[in-house]
């Protein structure tokens, strides 16, 4: 991005959050919209200890102490307020930021940059676990990554998705998912019923009347409105990030579907997803990792593959194609004798 698209971006943002002061404010509001209330015993009066960086609210009737940070994905931070706010409605615009960008809008380091988004997108990931599709539903099978043209045999780098859509009865789109497949319901390039069944119980309410799930990867084809959302999404991934390895896979899409799911509904996307940040508190990365392996049944020597060379995955995919198809000979010479 050109430094006078930075600049306007930024010209943008000062005209209402220019000051410290002013993010302060407004956080106030969003989290105490009715005024203070101690998030202990609800009493709606406190002292203002104004000793350090952030102000400290005490509760006058039972001296619990609290901030403005606290319970939400700002806690234990030591970034201003201002750039806070600043990441967060960078990534409510429509094309939204990746690290590289953000670090260099706001002055922290990459590694700053980057944990700050993905305590956003965790936030993200939060509010969409609370949101089953209802109603008309739609969903169908595809895979993010390199097409390895492969009809058998399933390449580390293909990550196999499930996108589903509520549906009004016009047929036009209201909630937007894709969620990755555990491994455990993958028979190399086939998606077993176990998938299914796994996907309606944890992203499909319970009292949808009409769900219906294509299994086959060319019957994803007849779901146009699928189809247009997800090659919208895997765009949107390789033009702001160049490509997304399994272990945050995940956070993106949600993060897509977020904006596009808000734009469905026409609501205010800043609003919205600051909602999400001040009600969520975050994870560690630790905590991330074990979360992403629990969900999607990938071993942590999986996870390794991802940092080979391009060579080192083509042989090992290669390696792996041998075996299954000595496997099959083998099942085939069983079989005929």
């Amino acid at each position: 991005m050109s430094d006078s698209t930075a600049d306007c971006l930024v010209a943008m943002f000062d005209r209402q959050f220019g000051t410290e002061e002013a993010c302060a404010d407004y956080l106030f509001q969003k989290k105490w919209p009715g005024g203070f209330h101690c998030p202990r015993c609800r009493y709606d009066q406190a002292y203002t200890i104004e000793s350090r960086r952030l102000p400290l609210y005490e509760c006058r009737a039972c001296r619990h102490q609290t901030s403005l940070t606290a319970g939400t994905i700002l806690e234990g931070s030591r970034t201003s307020l201002r750039k806070w706010l600043f990441a967060i409605w960078l990534v409510s615009r429509h094309c939204g930021v990746n690290a590289v960008q953000l670090c260099s809008y706001i002055g922290v380091t990459y590694k700053t940059a980057w944990s700050m988004l993905h305590k956003i997108r965790q936030a993200i990931s939060h509010g969409d676990a609370n949101q089953p599709l209802t109603g008309i539903v739609r969903a169908g099978q595809n895979f993010y990554g390199r097409p390895y043209n492969s009809t058998i045999f399933r390449h580390p780098q293909e990550h196999h998705l499930l996108v589903g859509v509520s549906l009004d009865p016009q047929g036009e789109p209201l909630y937007v998912k894709m969620k990755q497949i555990s491994l455990e319901h993958l028979d190399e390039m086939r998606l077993r019923k176990s998938g299914l069944k796994a996907f309606a119980e944890q992203h499909v309410d319970p009292e949808t009347y009409d769900v219906v799930i294509e299994r086959g990867r060319m019957l994803f084809n007849r779901l146009p409105h699928l189809r247009k959302l997800f090659n919208q999404a895997t765009t949107w991934i390789n033009k702001t990030f160049r490509g997304i390895g399994p272990a945050y896979l995940q956070y993106y899409l949600d993060e897509f579907c977020f904006r596009r799911n808000m734009q469905f509904r026409n609501a205010p996307i800043m609003n919205s997803l600051l909602d999400l940040c001040m009600t969520t508190r975050p994870m560690t990365c630790s905590v991330a990792s074990r979360q992403y392996l629990r969900t999607t049944g990938t071993s942590t020597t999986h996870l390794r593959t991802n940092t080979l060379s391009r060579y080192q995955r083509n042989k090992l995919y290669l390696q792996n194609l041998i075996h299954k198809s000595r496997q099959i000979r083998k099942v085939l010479a069983e079989t005929l004798a």
